[in-house]
């Protein structure tokens, strides 16, 4: 994950890291590795200092194509801010099914 040029994390699958950010403008870059797809992901969030934001990389279903002998499906990923709730409730799911 880098973000205004610079390395910060690596994200890892069911991962999330912390980063303080000033208030102003900044770029997000997801730097794929050889095997992932083609599409670098890249968007911009705004933040203001002292506040807490969560964001969420996932993929979404577009389309679907299906005919006798063969299917495919089509997808777009992005990042997708969310509530607190919703960021504590996944990571707490996620905590479970990790100690499964």
């Amino acid at each position: 994950m880098i973000i205004d040029q610079k390395e910060i994390s690596c994200l890892k699958n069911k991962g999330f890291f912390e980063a303080e950010l000033e208030s102003a403008n900044h770029t997000v870059f997801f730097d794929k590795r050889a095997w992932e797809s083609d599409k670098d992901l890249r968007t911009n969030i705004s933040s203001e200092a002292g506040e807490l934001y969560f964001y969420e990389y996932g993929q979404i279903m577009t389309g679907m194509f299906a005919a006798p002998g063969s299917a495919s499906v089509s997808g777009a990923e992005d990042f997708y801010r969310k509530t607190r709730e919703h960021s504590v409730a996944m990571l707490k799911l996620n905590h479970v099914r990790l100690c499964l």
